[in-house]
């Protein structure tokens, strides 16, 4: 590049490092400077939203890599947020969801016991899981409780993310109710902090709403 510029290589060390204080472009360890894409940012609406759907109306193309889809029973955590006995089994699906080829978030579903039995059967590959509930169980999610905070991407979460370990990540983590105000799903979303922007309004006295999958 220094020789295509006729610059000297302190320099372009000096520009690129300016463009990377400026969130433009990003270094990925030995394999060179990357233009950074971005955030995709998710708008506020009425209610929760799918992934899919929010894609859906901006005319983009997602996908899922499914890691986990299985029955094993409930943590304590998860039967607090479900309302379930303890020794109760829960259906966990994990995907790496992807937008326009990127890697977006890993996100982490634990569904009630009841719903086990029909989700088990669906491939979340190409399947939506907010699509599946409102076909196939009359489930429309209709609230949220959610808890963001900053993590950095540990060795696993790094390599399905496609990000190094360290990175910065936007934890979400969320009970999502129906429209009967019964928990159905309990949820921990790592978003890529350079692909994820999460937007929300604030009223004095009042509530804010938020989108999610």
């Amino acid at each position: 590049m220094g020789a295509r510029l006729d610059v000297a290589r302190n320099t372009l060390r000096r520009a690129l490092t300016d463009l990377a204080e400026r969130g433009l472009i990003v270094s990925r360890d030995r394999s060179g400077w990357f233009v950074n894409a971005g955030p995709v940012t998710i708008e506020t609406i009425s209610g929760p939203q799918g992934l899919t759907d929010w894609a859906a109306v901006h005319g983009l193309a997602v996908s899922s890599r499914v890691c986990h889809s299985r029955v094993r029973p409930a943590t304590e955590a998860e039967a607090r947020a479900l309302r379930i006995p303890t020794d109760s089994k829960v259906f966990e699906l994990e995907r790496v969801r992807i937008v326009e080829g990127t890697p977006l978030s890993l996100d982490q579903s634990v569904l009630a016991p009841s719903l086990s039995e029909s989700l088990g059967r669906v491939d979340f590959s190409g399947e939506s899981l907010y699509q599946t509930l409102r076909t196939s169980n009359g489930i429309e999610p209709s609230r949220a409780e959610c808890m963001l905070r900053a993590v950095t991407a540990d060795r696993r979460s790094a390599e399905l993310l496609e990000v190094t370990v360290g990175d910065p990540l936007l934890e979400l983590t969320e009970t999502v109710f129906d429209q009967y105000g019964e928990p159905f799903e309990f949820a921990r979303h790592l978003n890529r902090g350079d692909r994820y922007a999460f937007r929300t309004t604030v009223v004095a006295g009042g509530v804010w709403e938020k989108a999610t999958d």
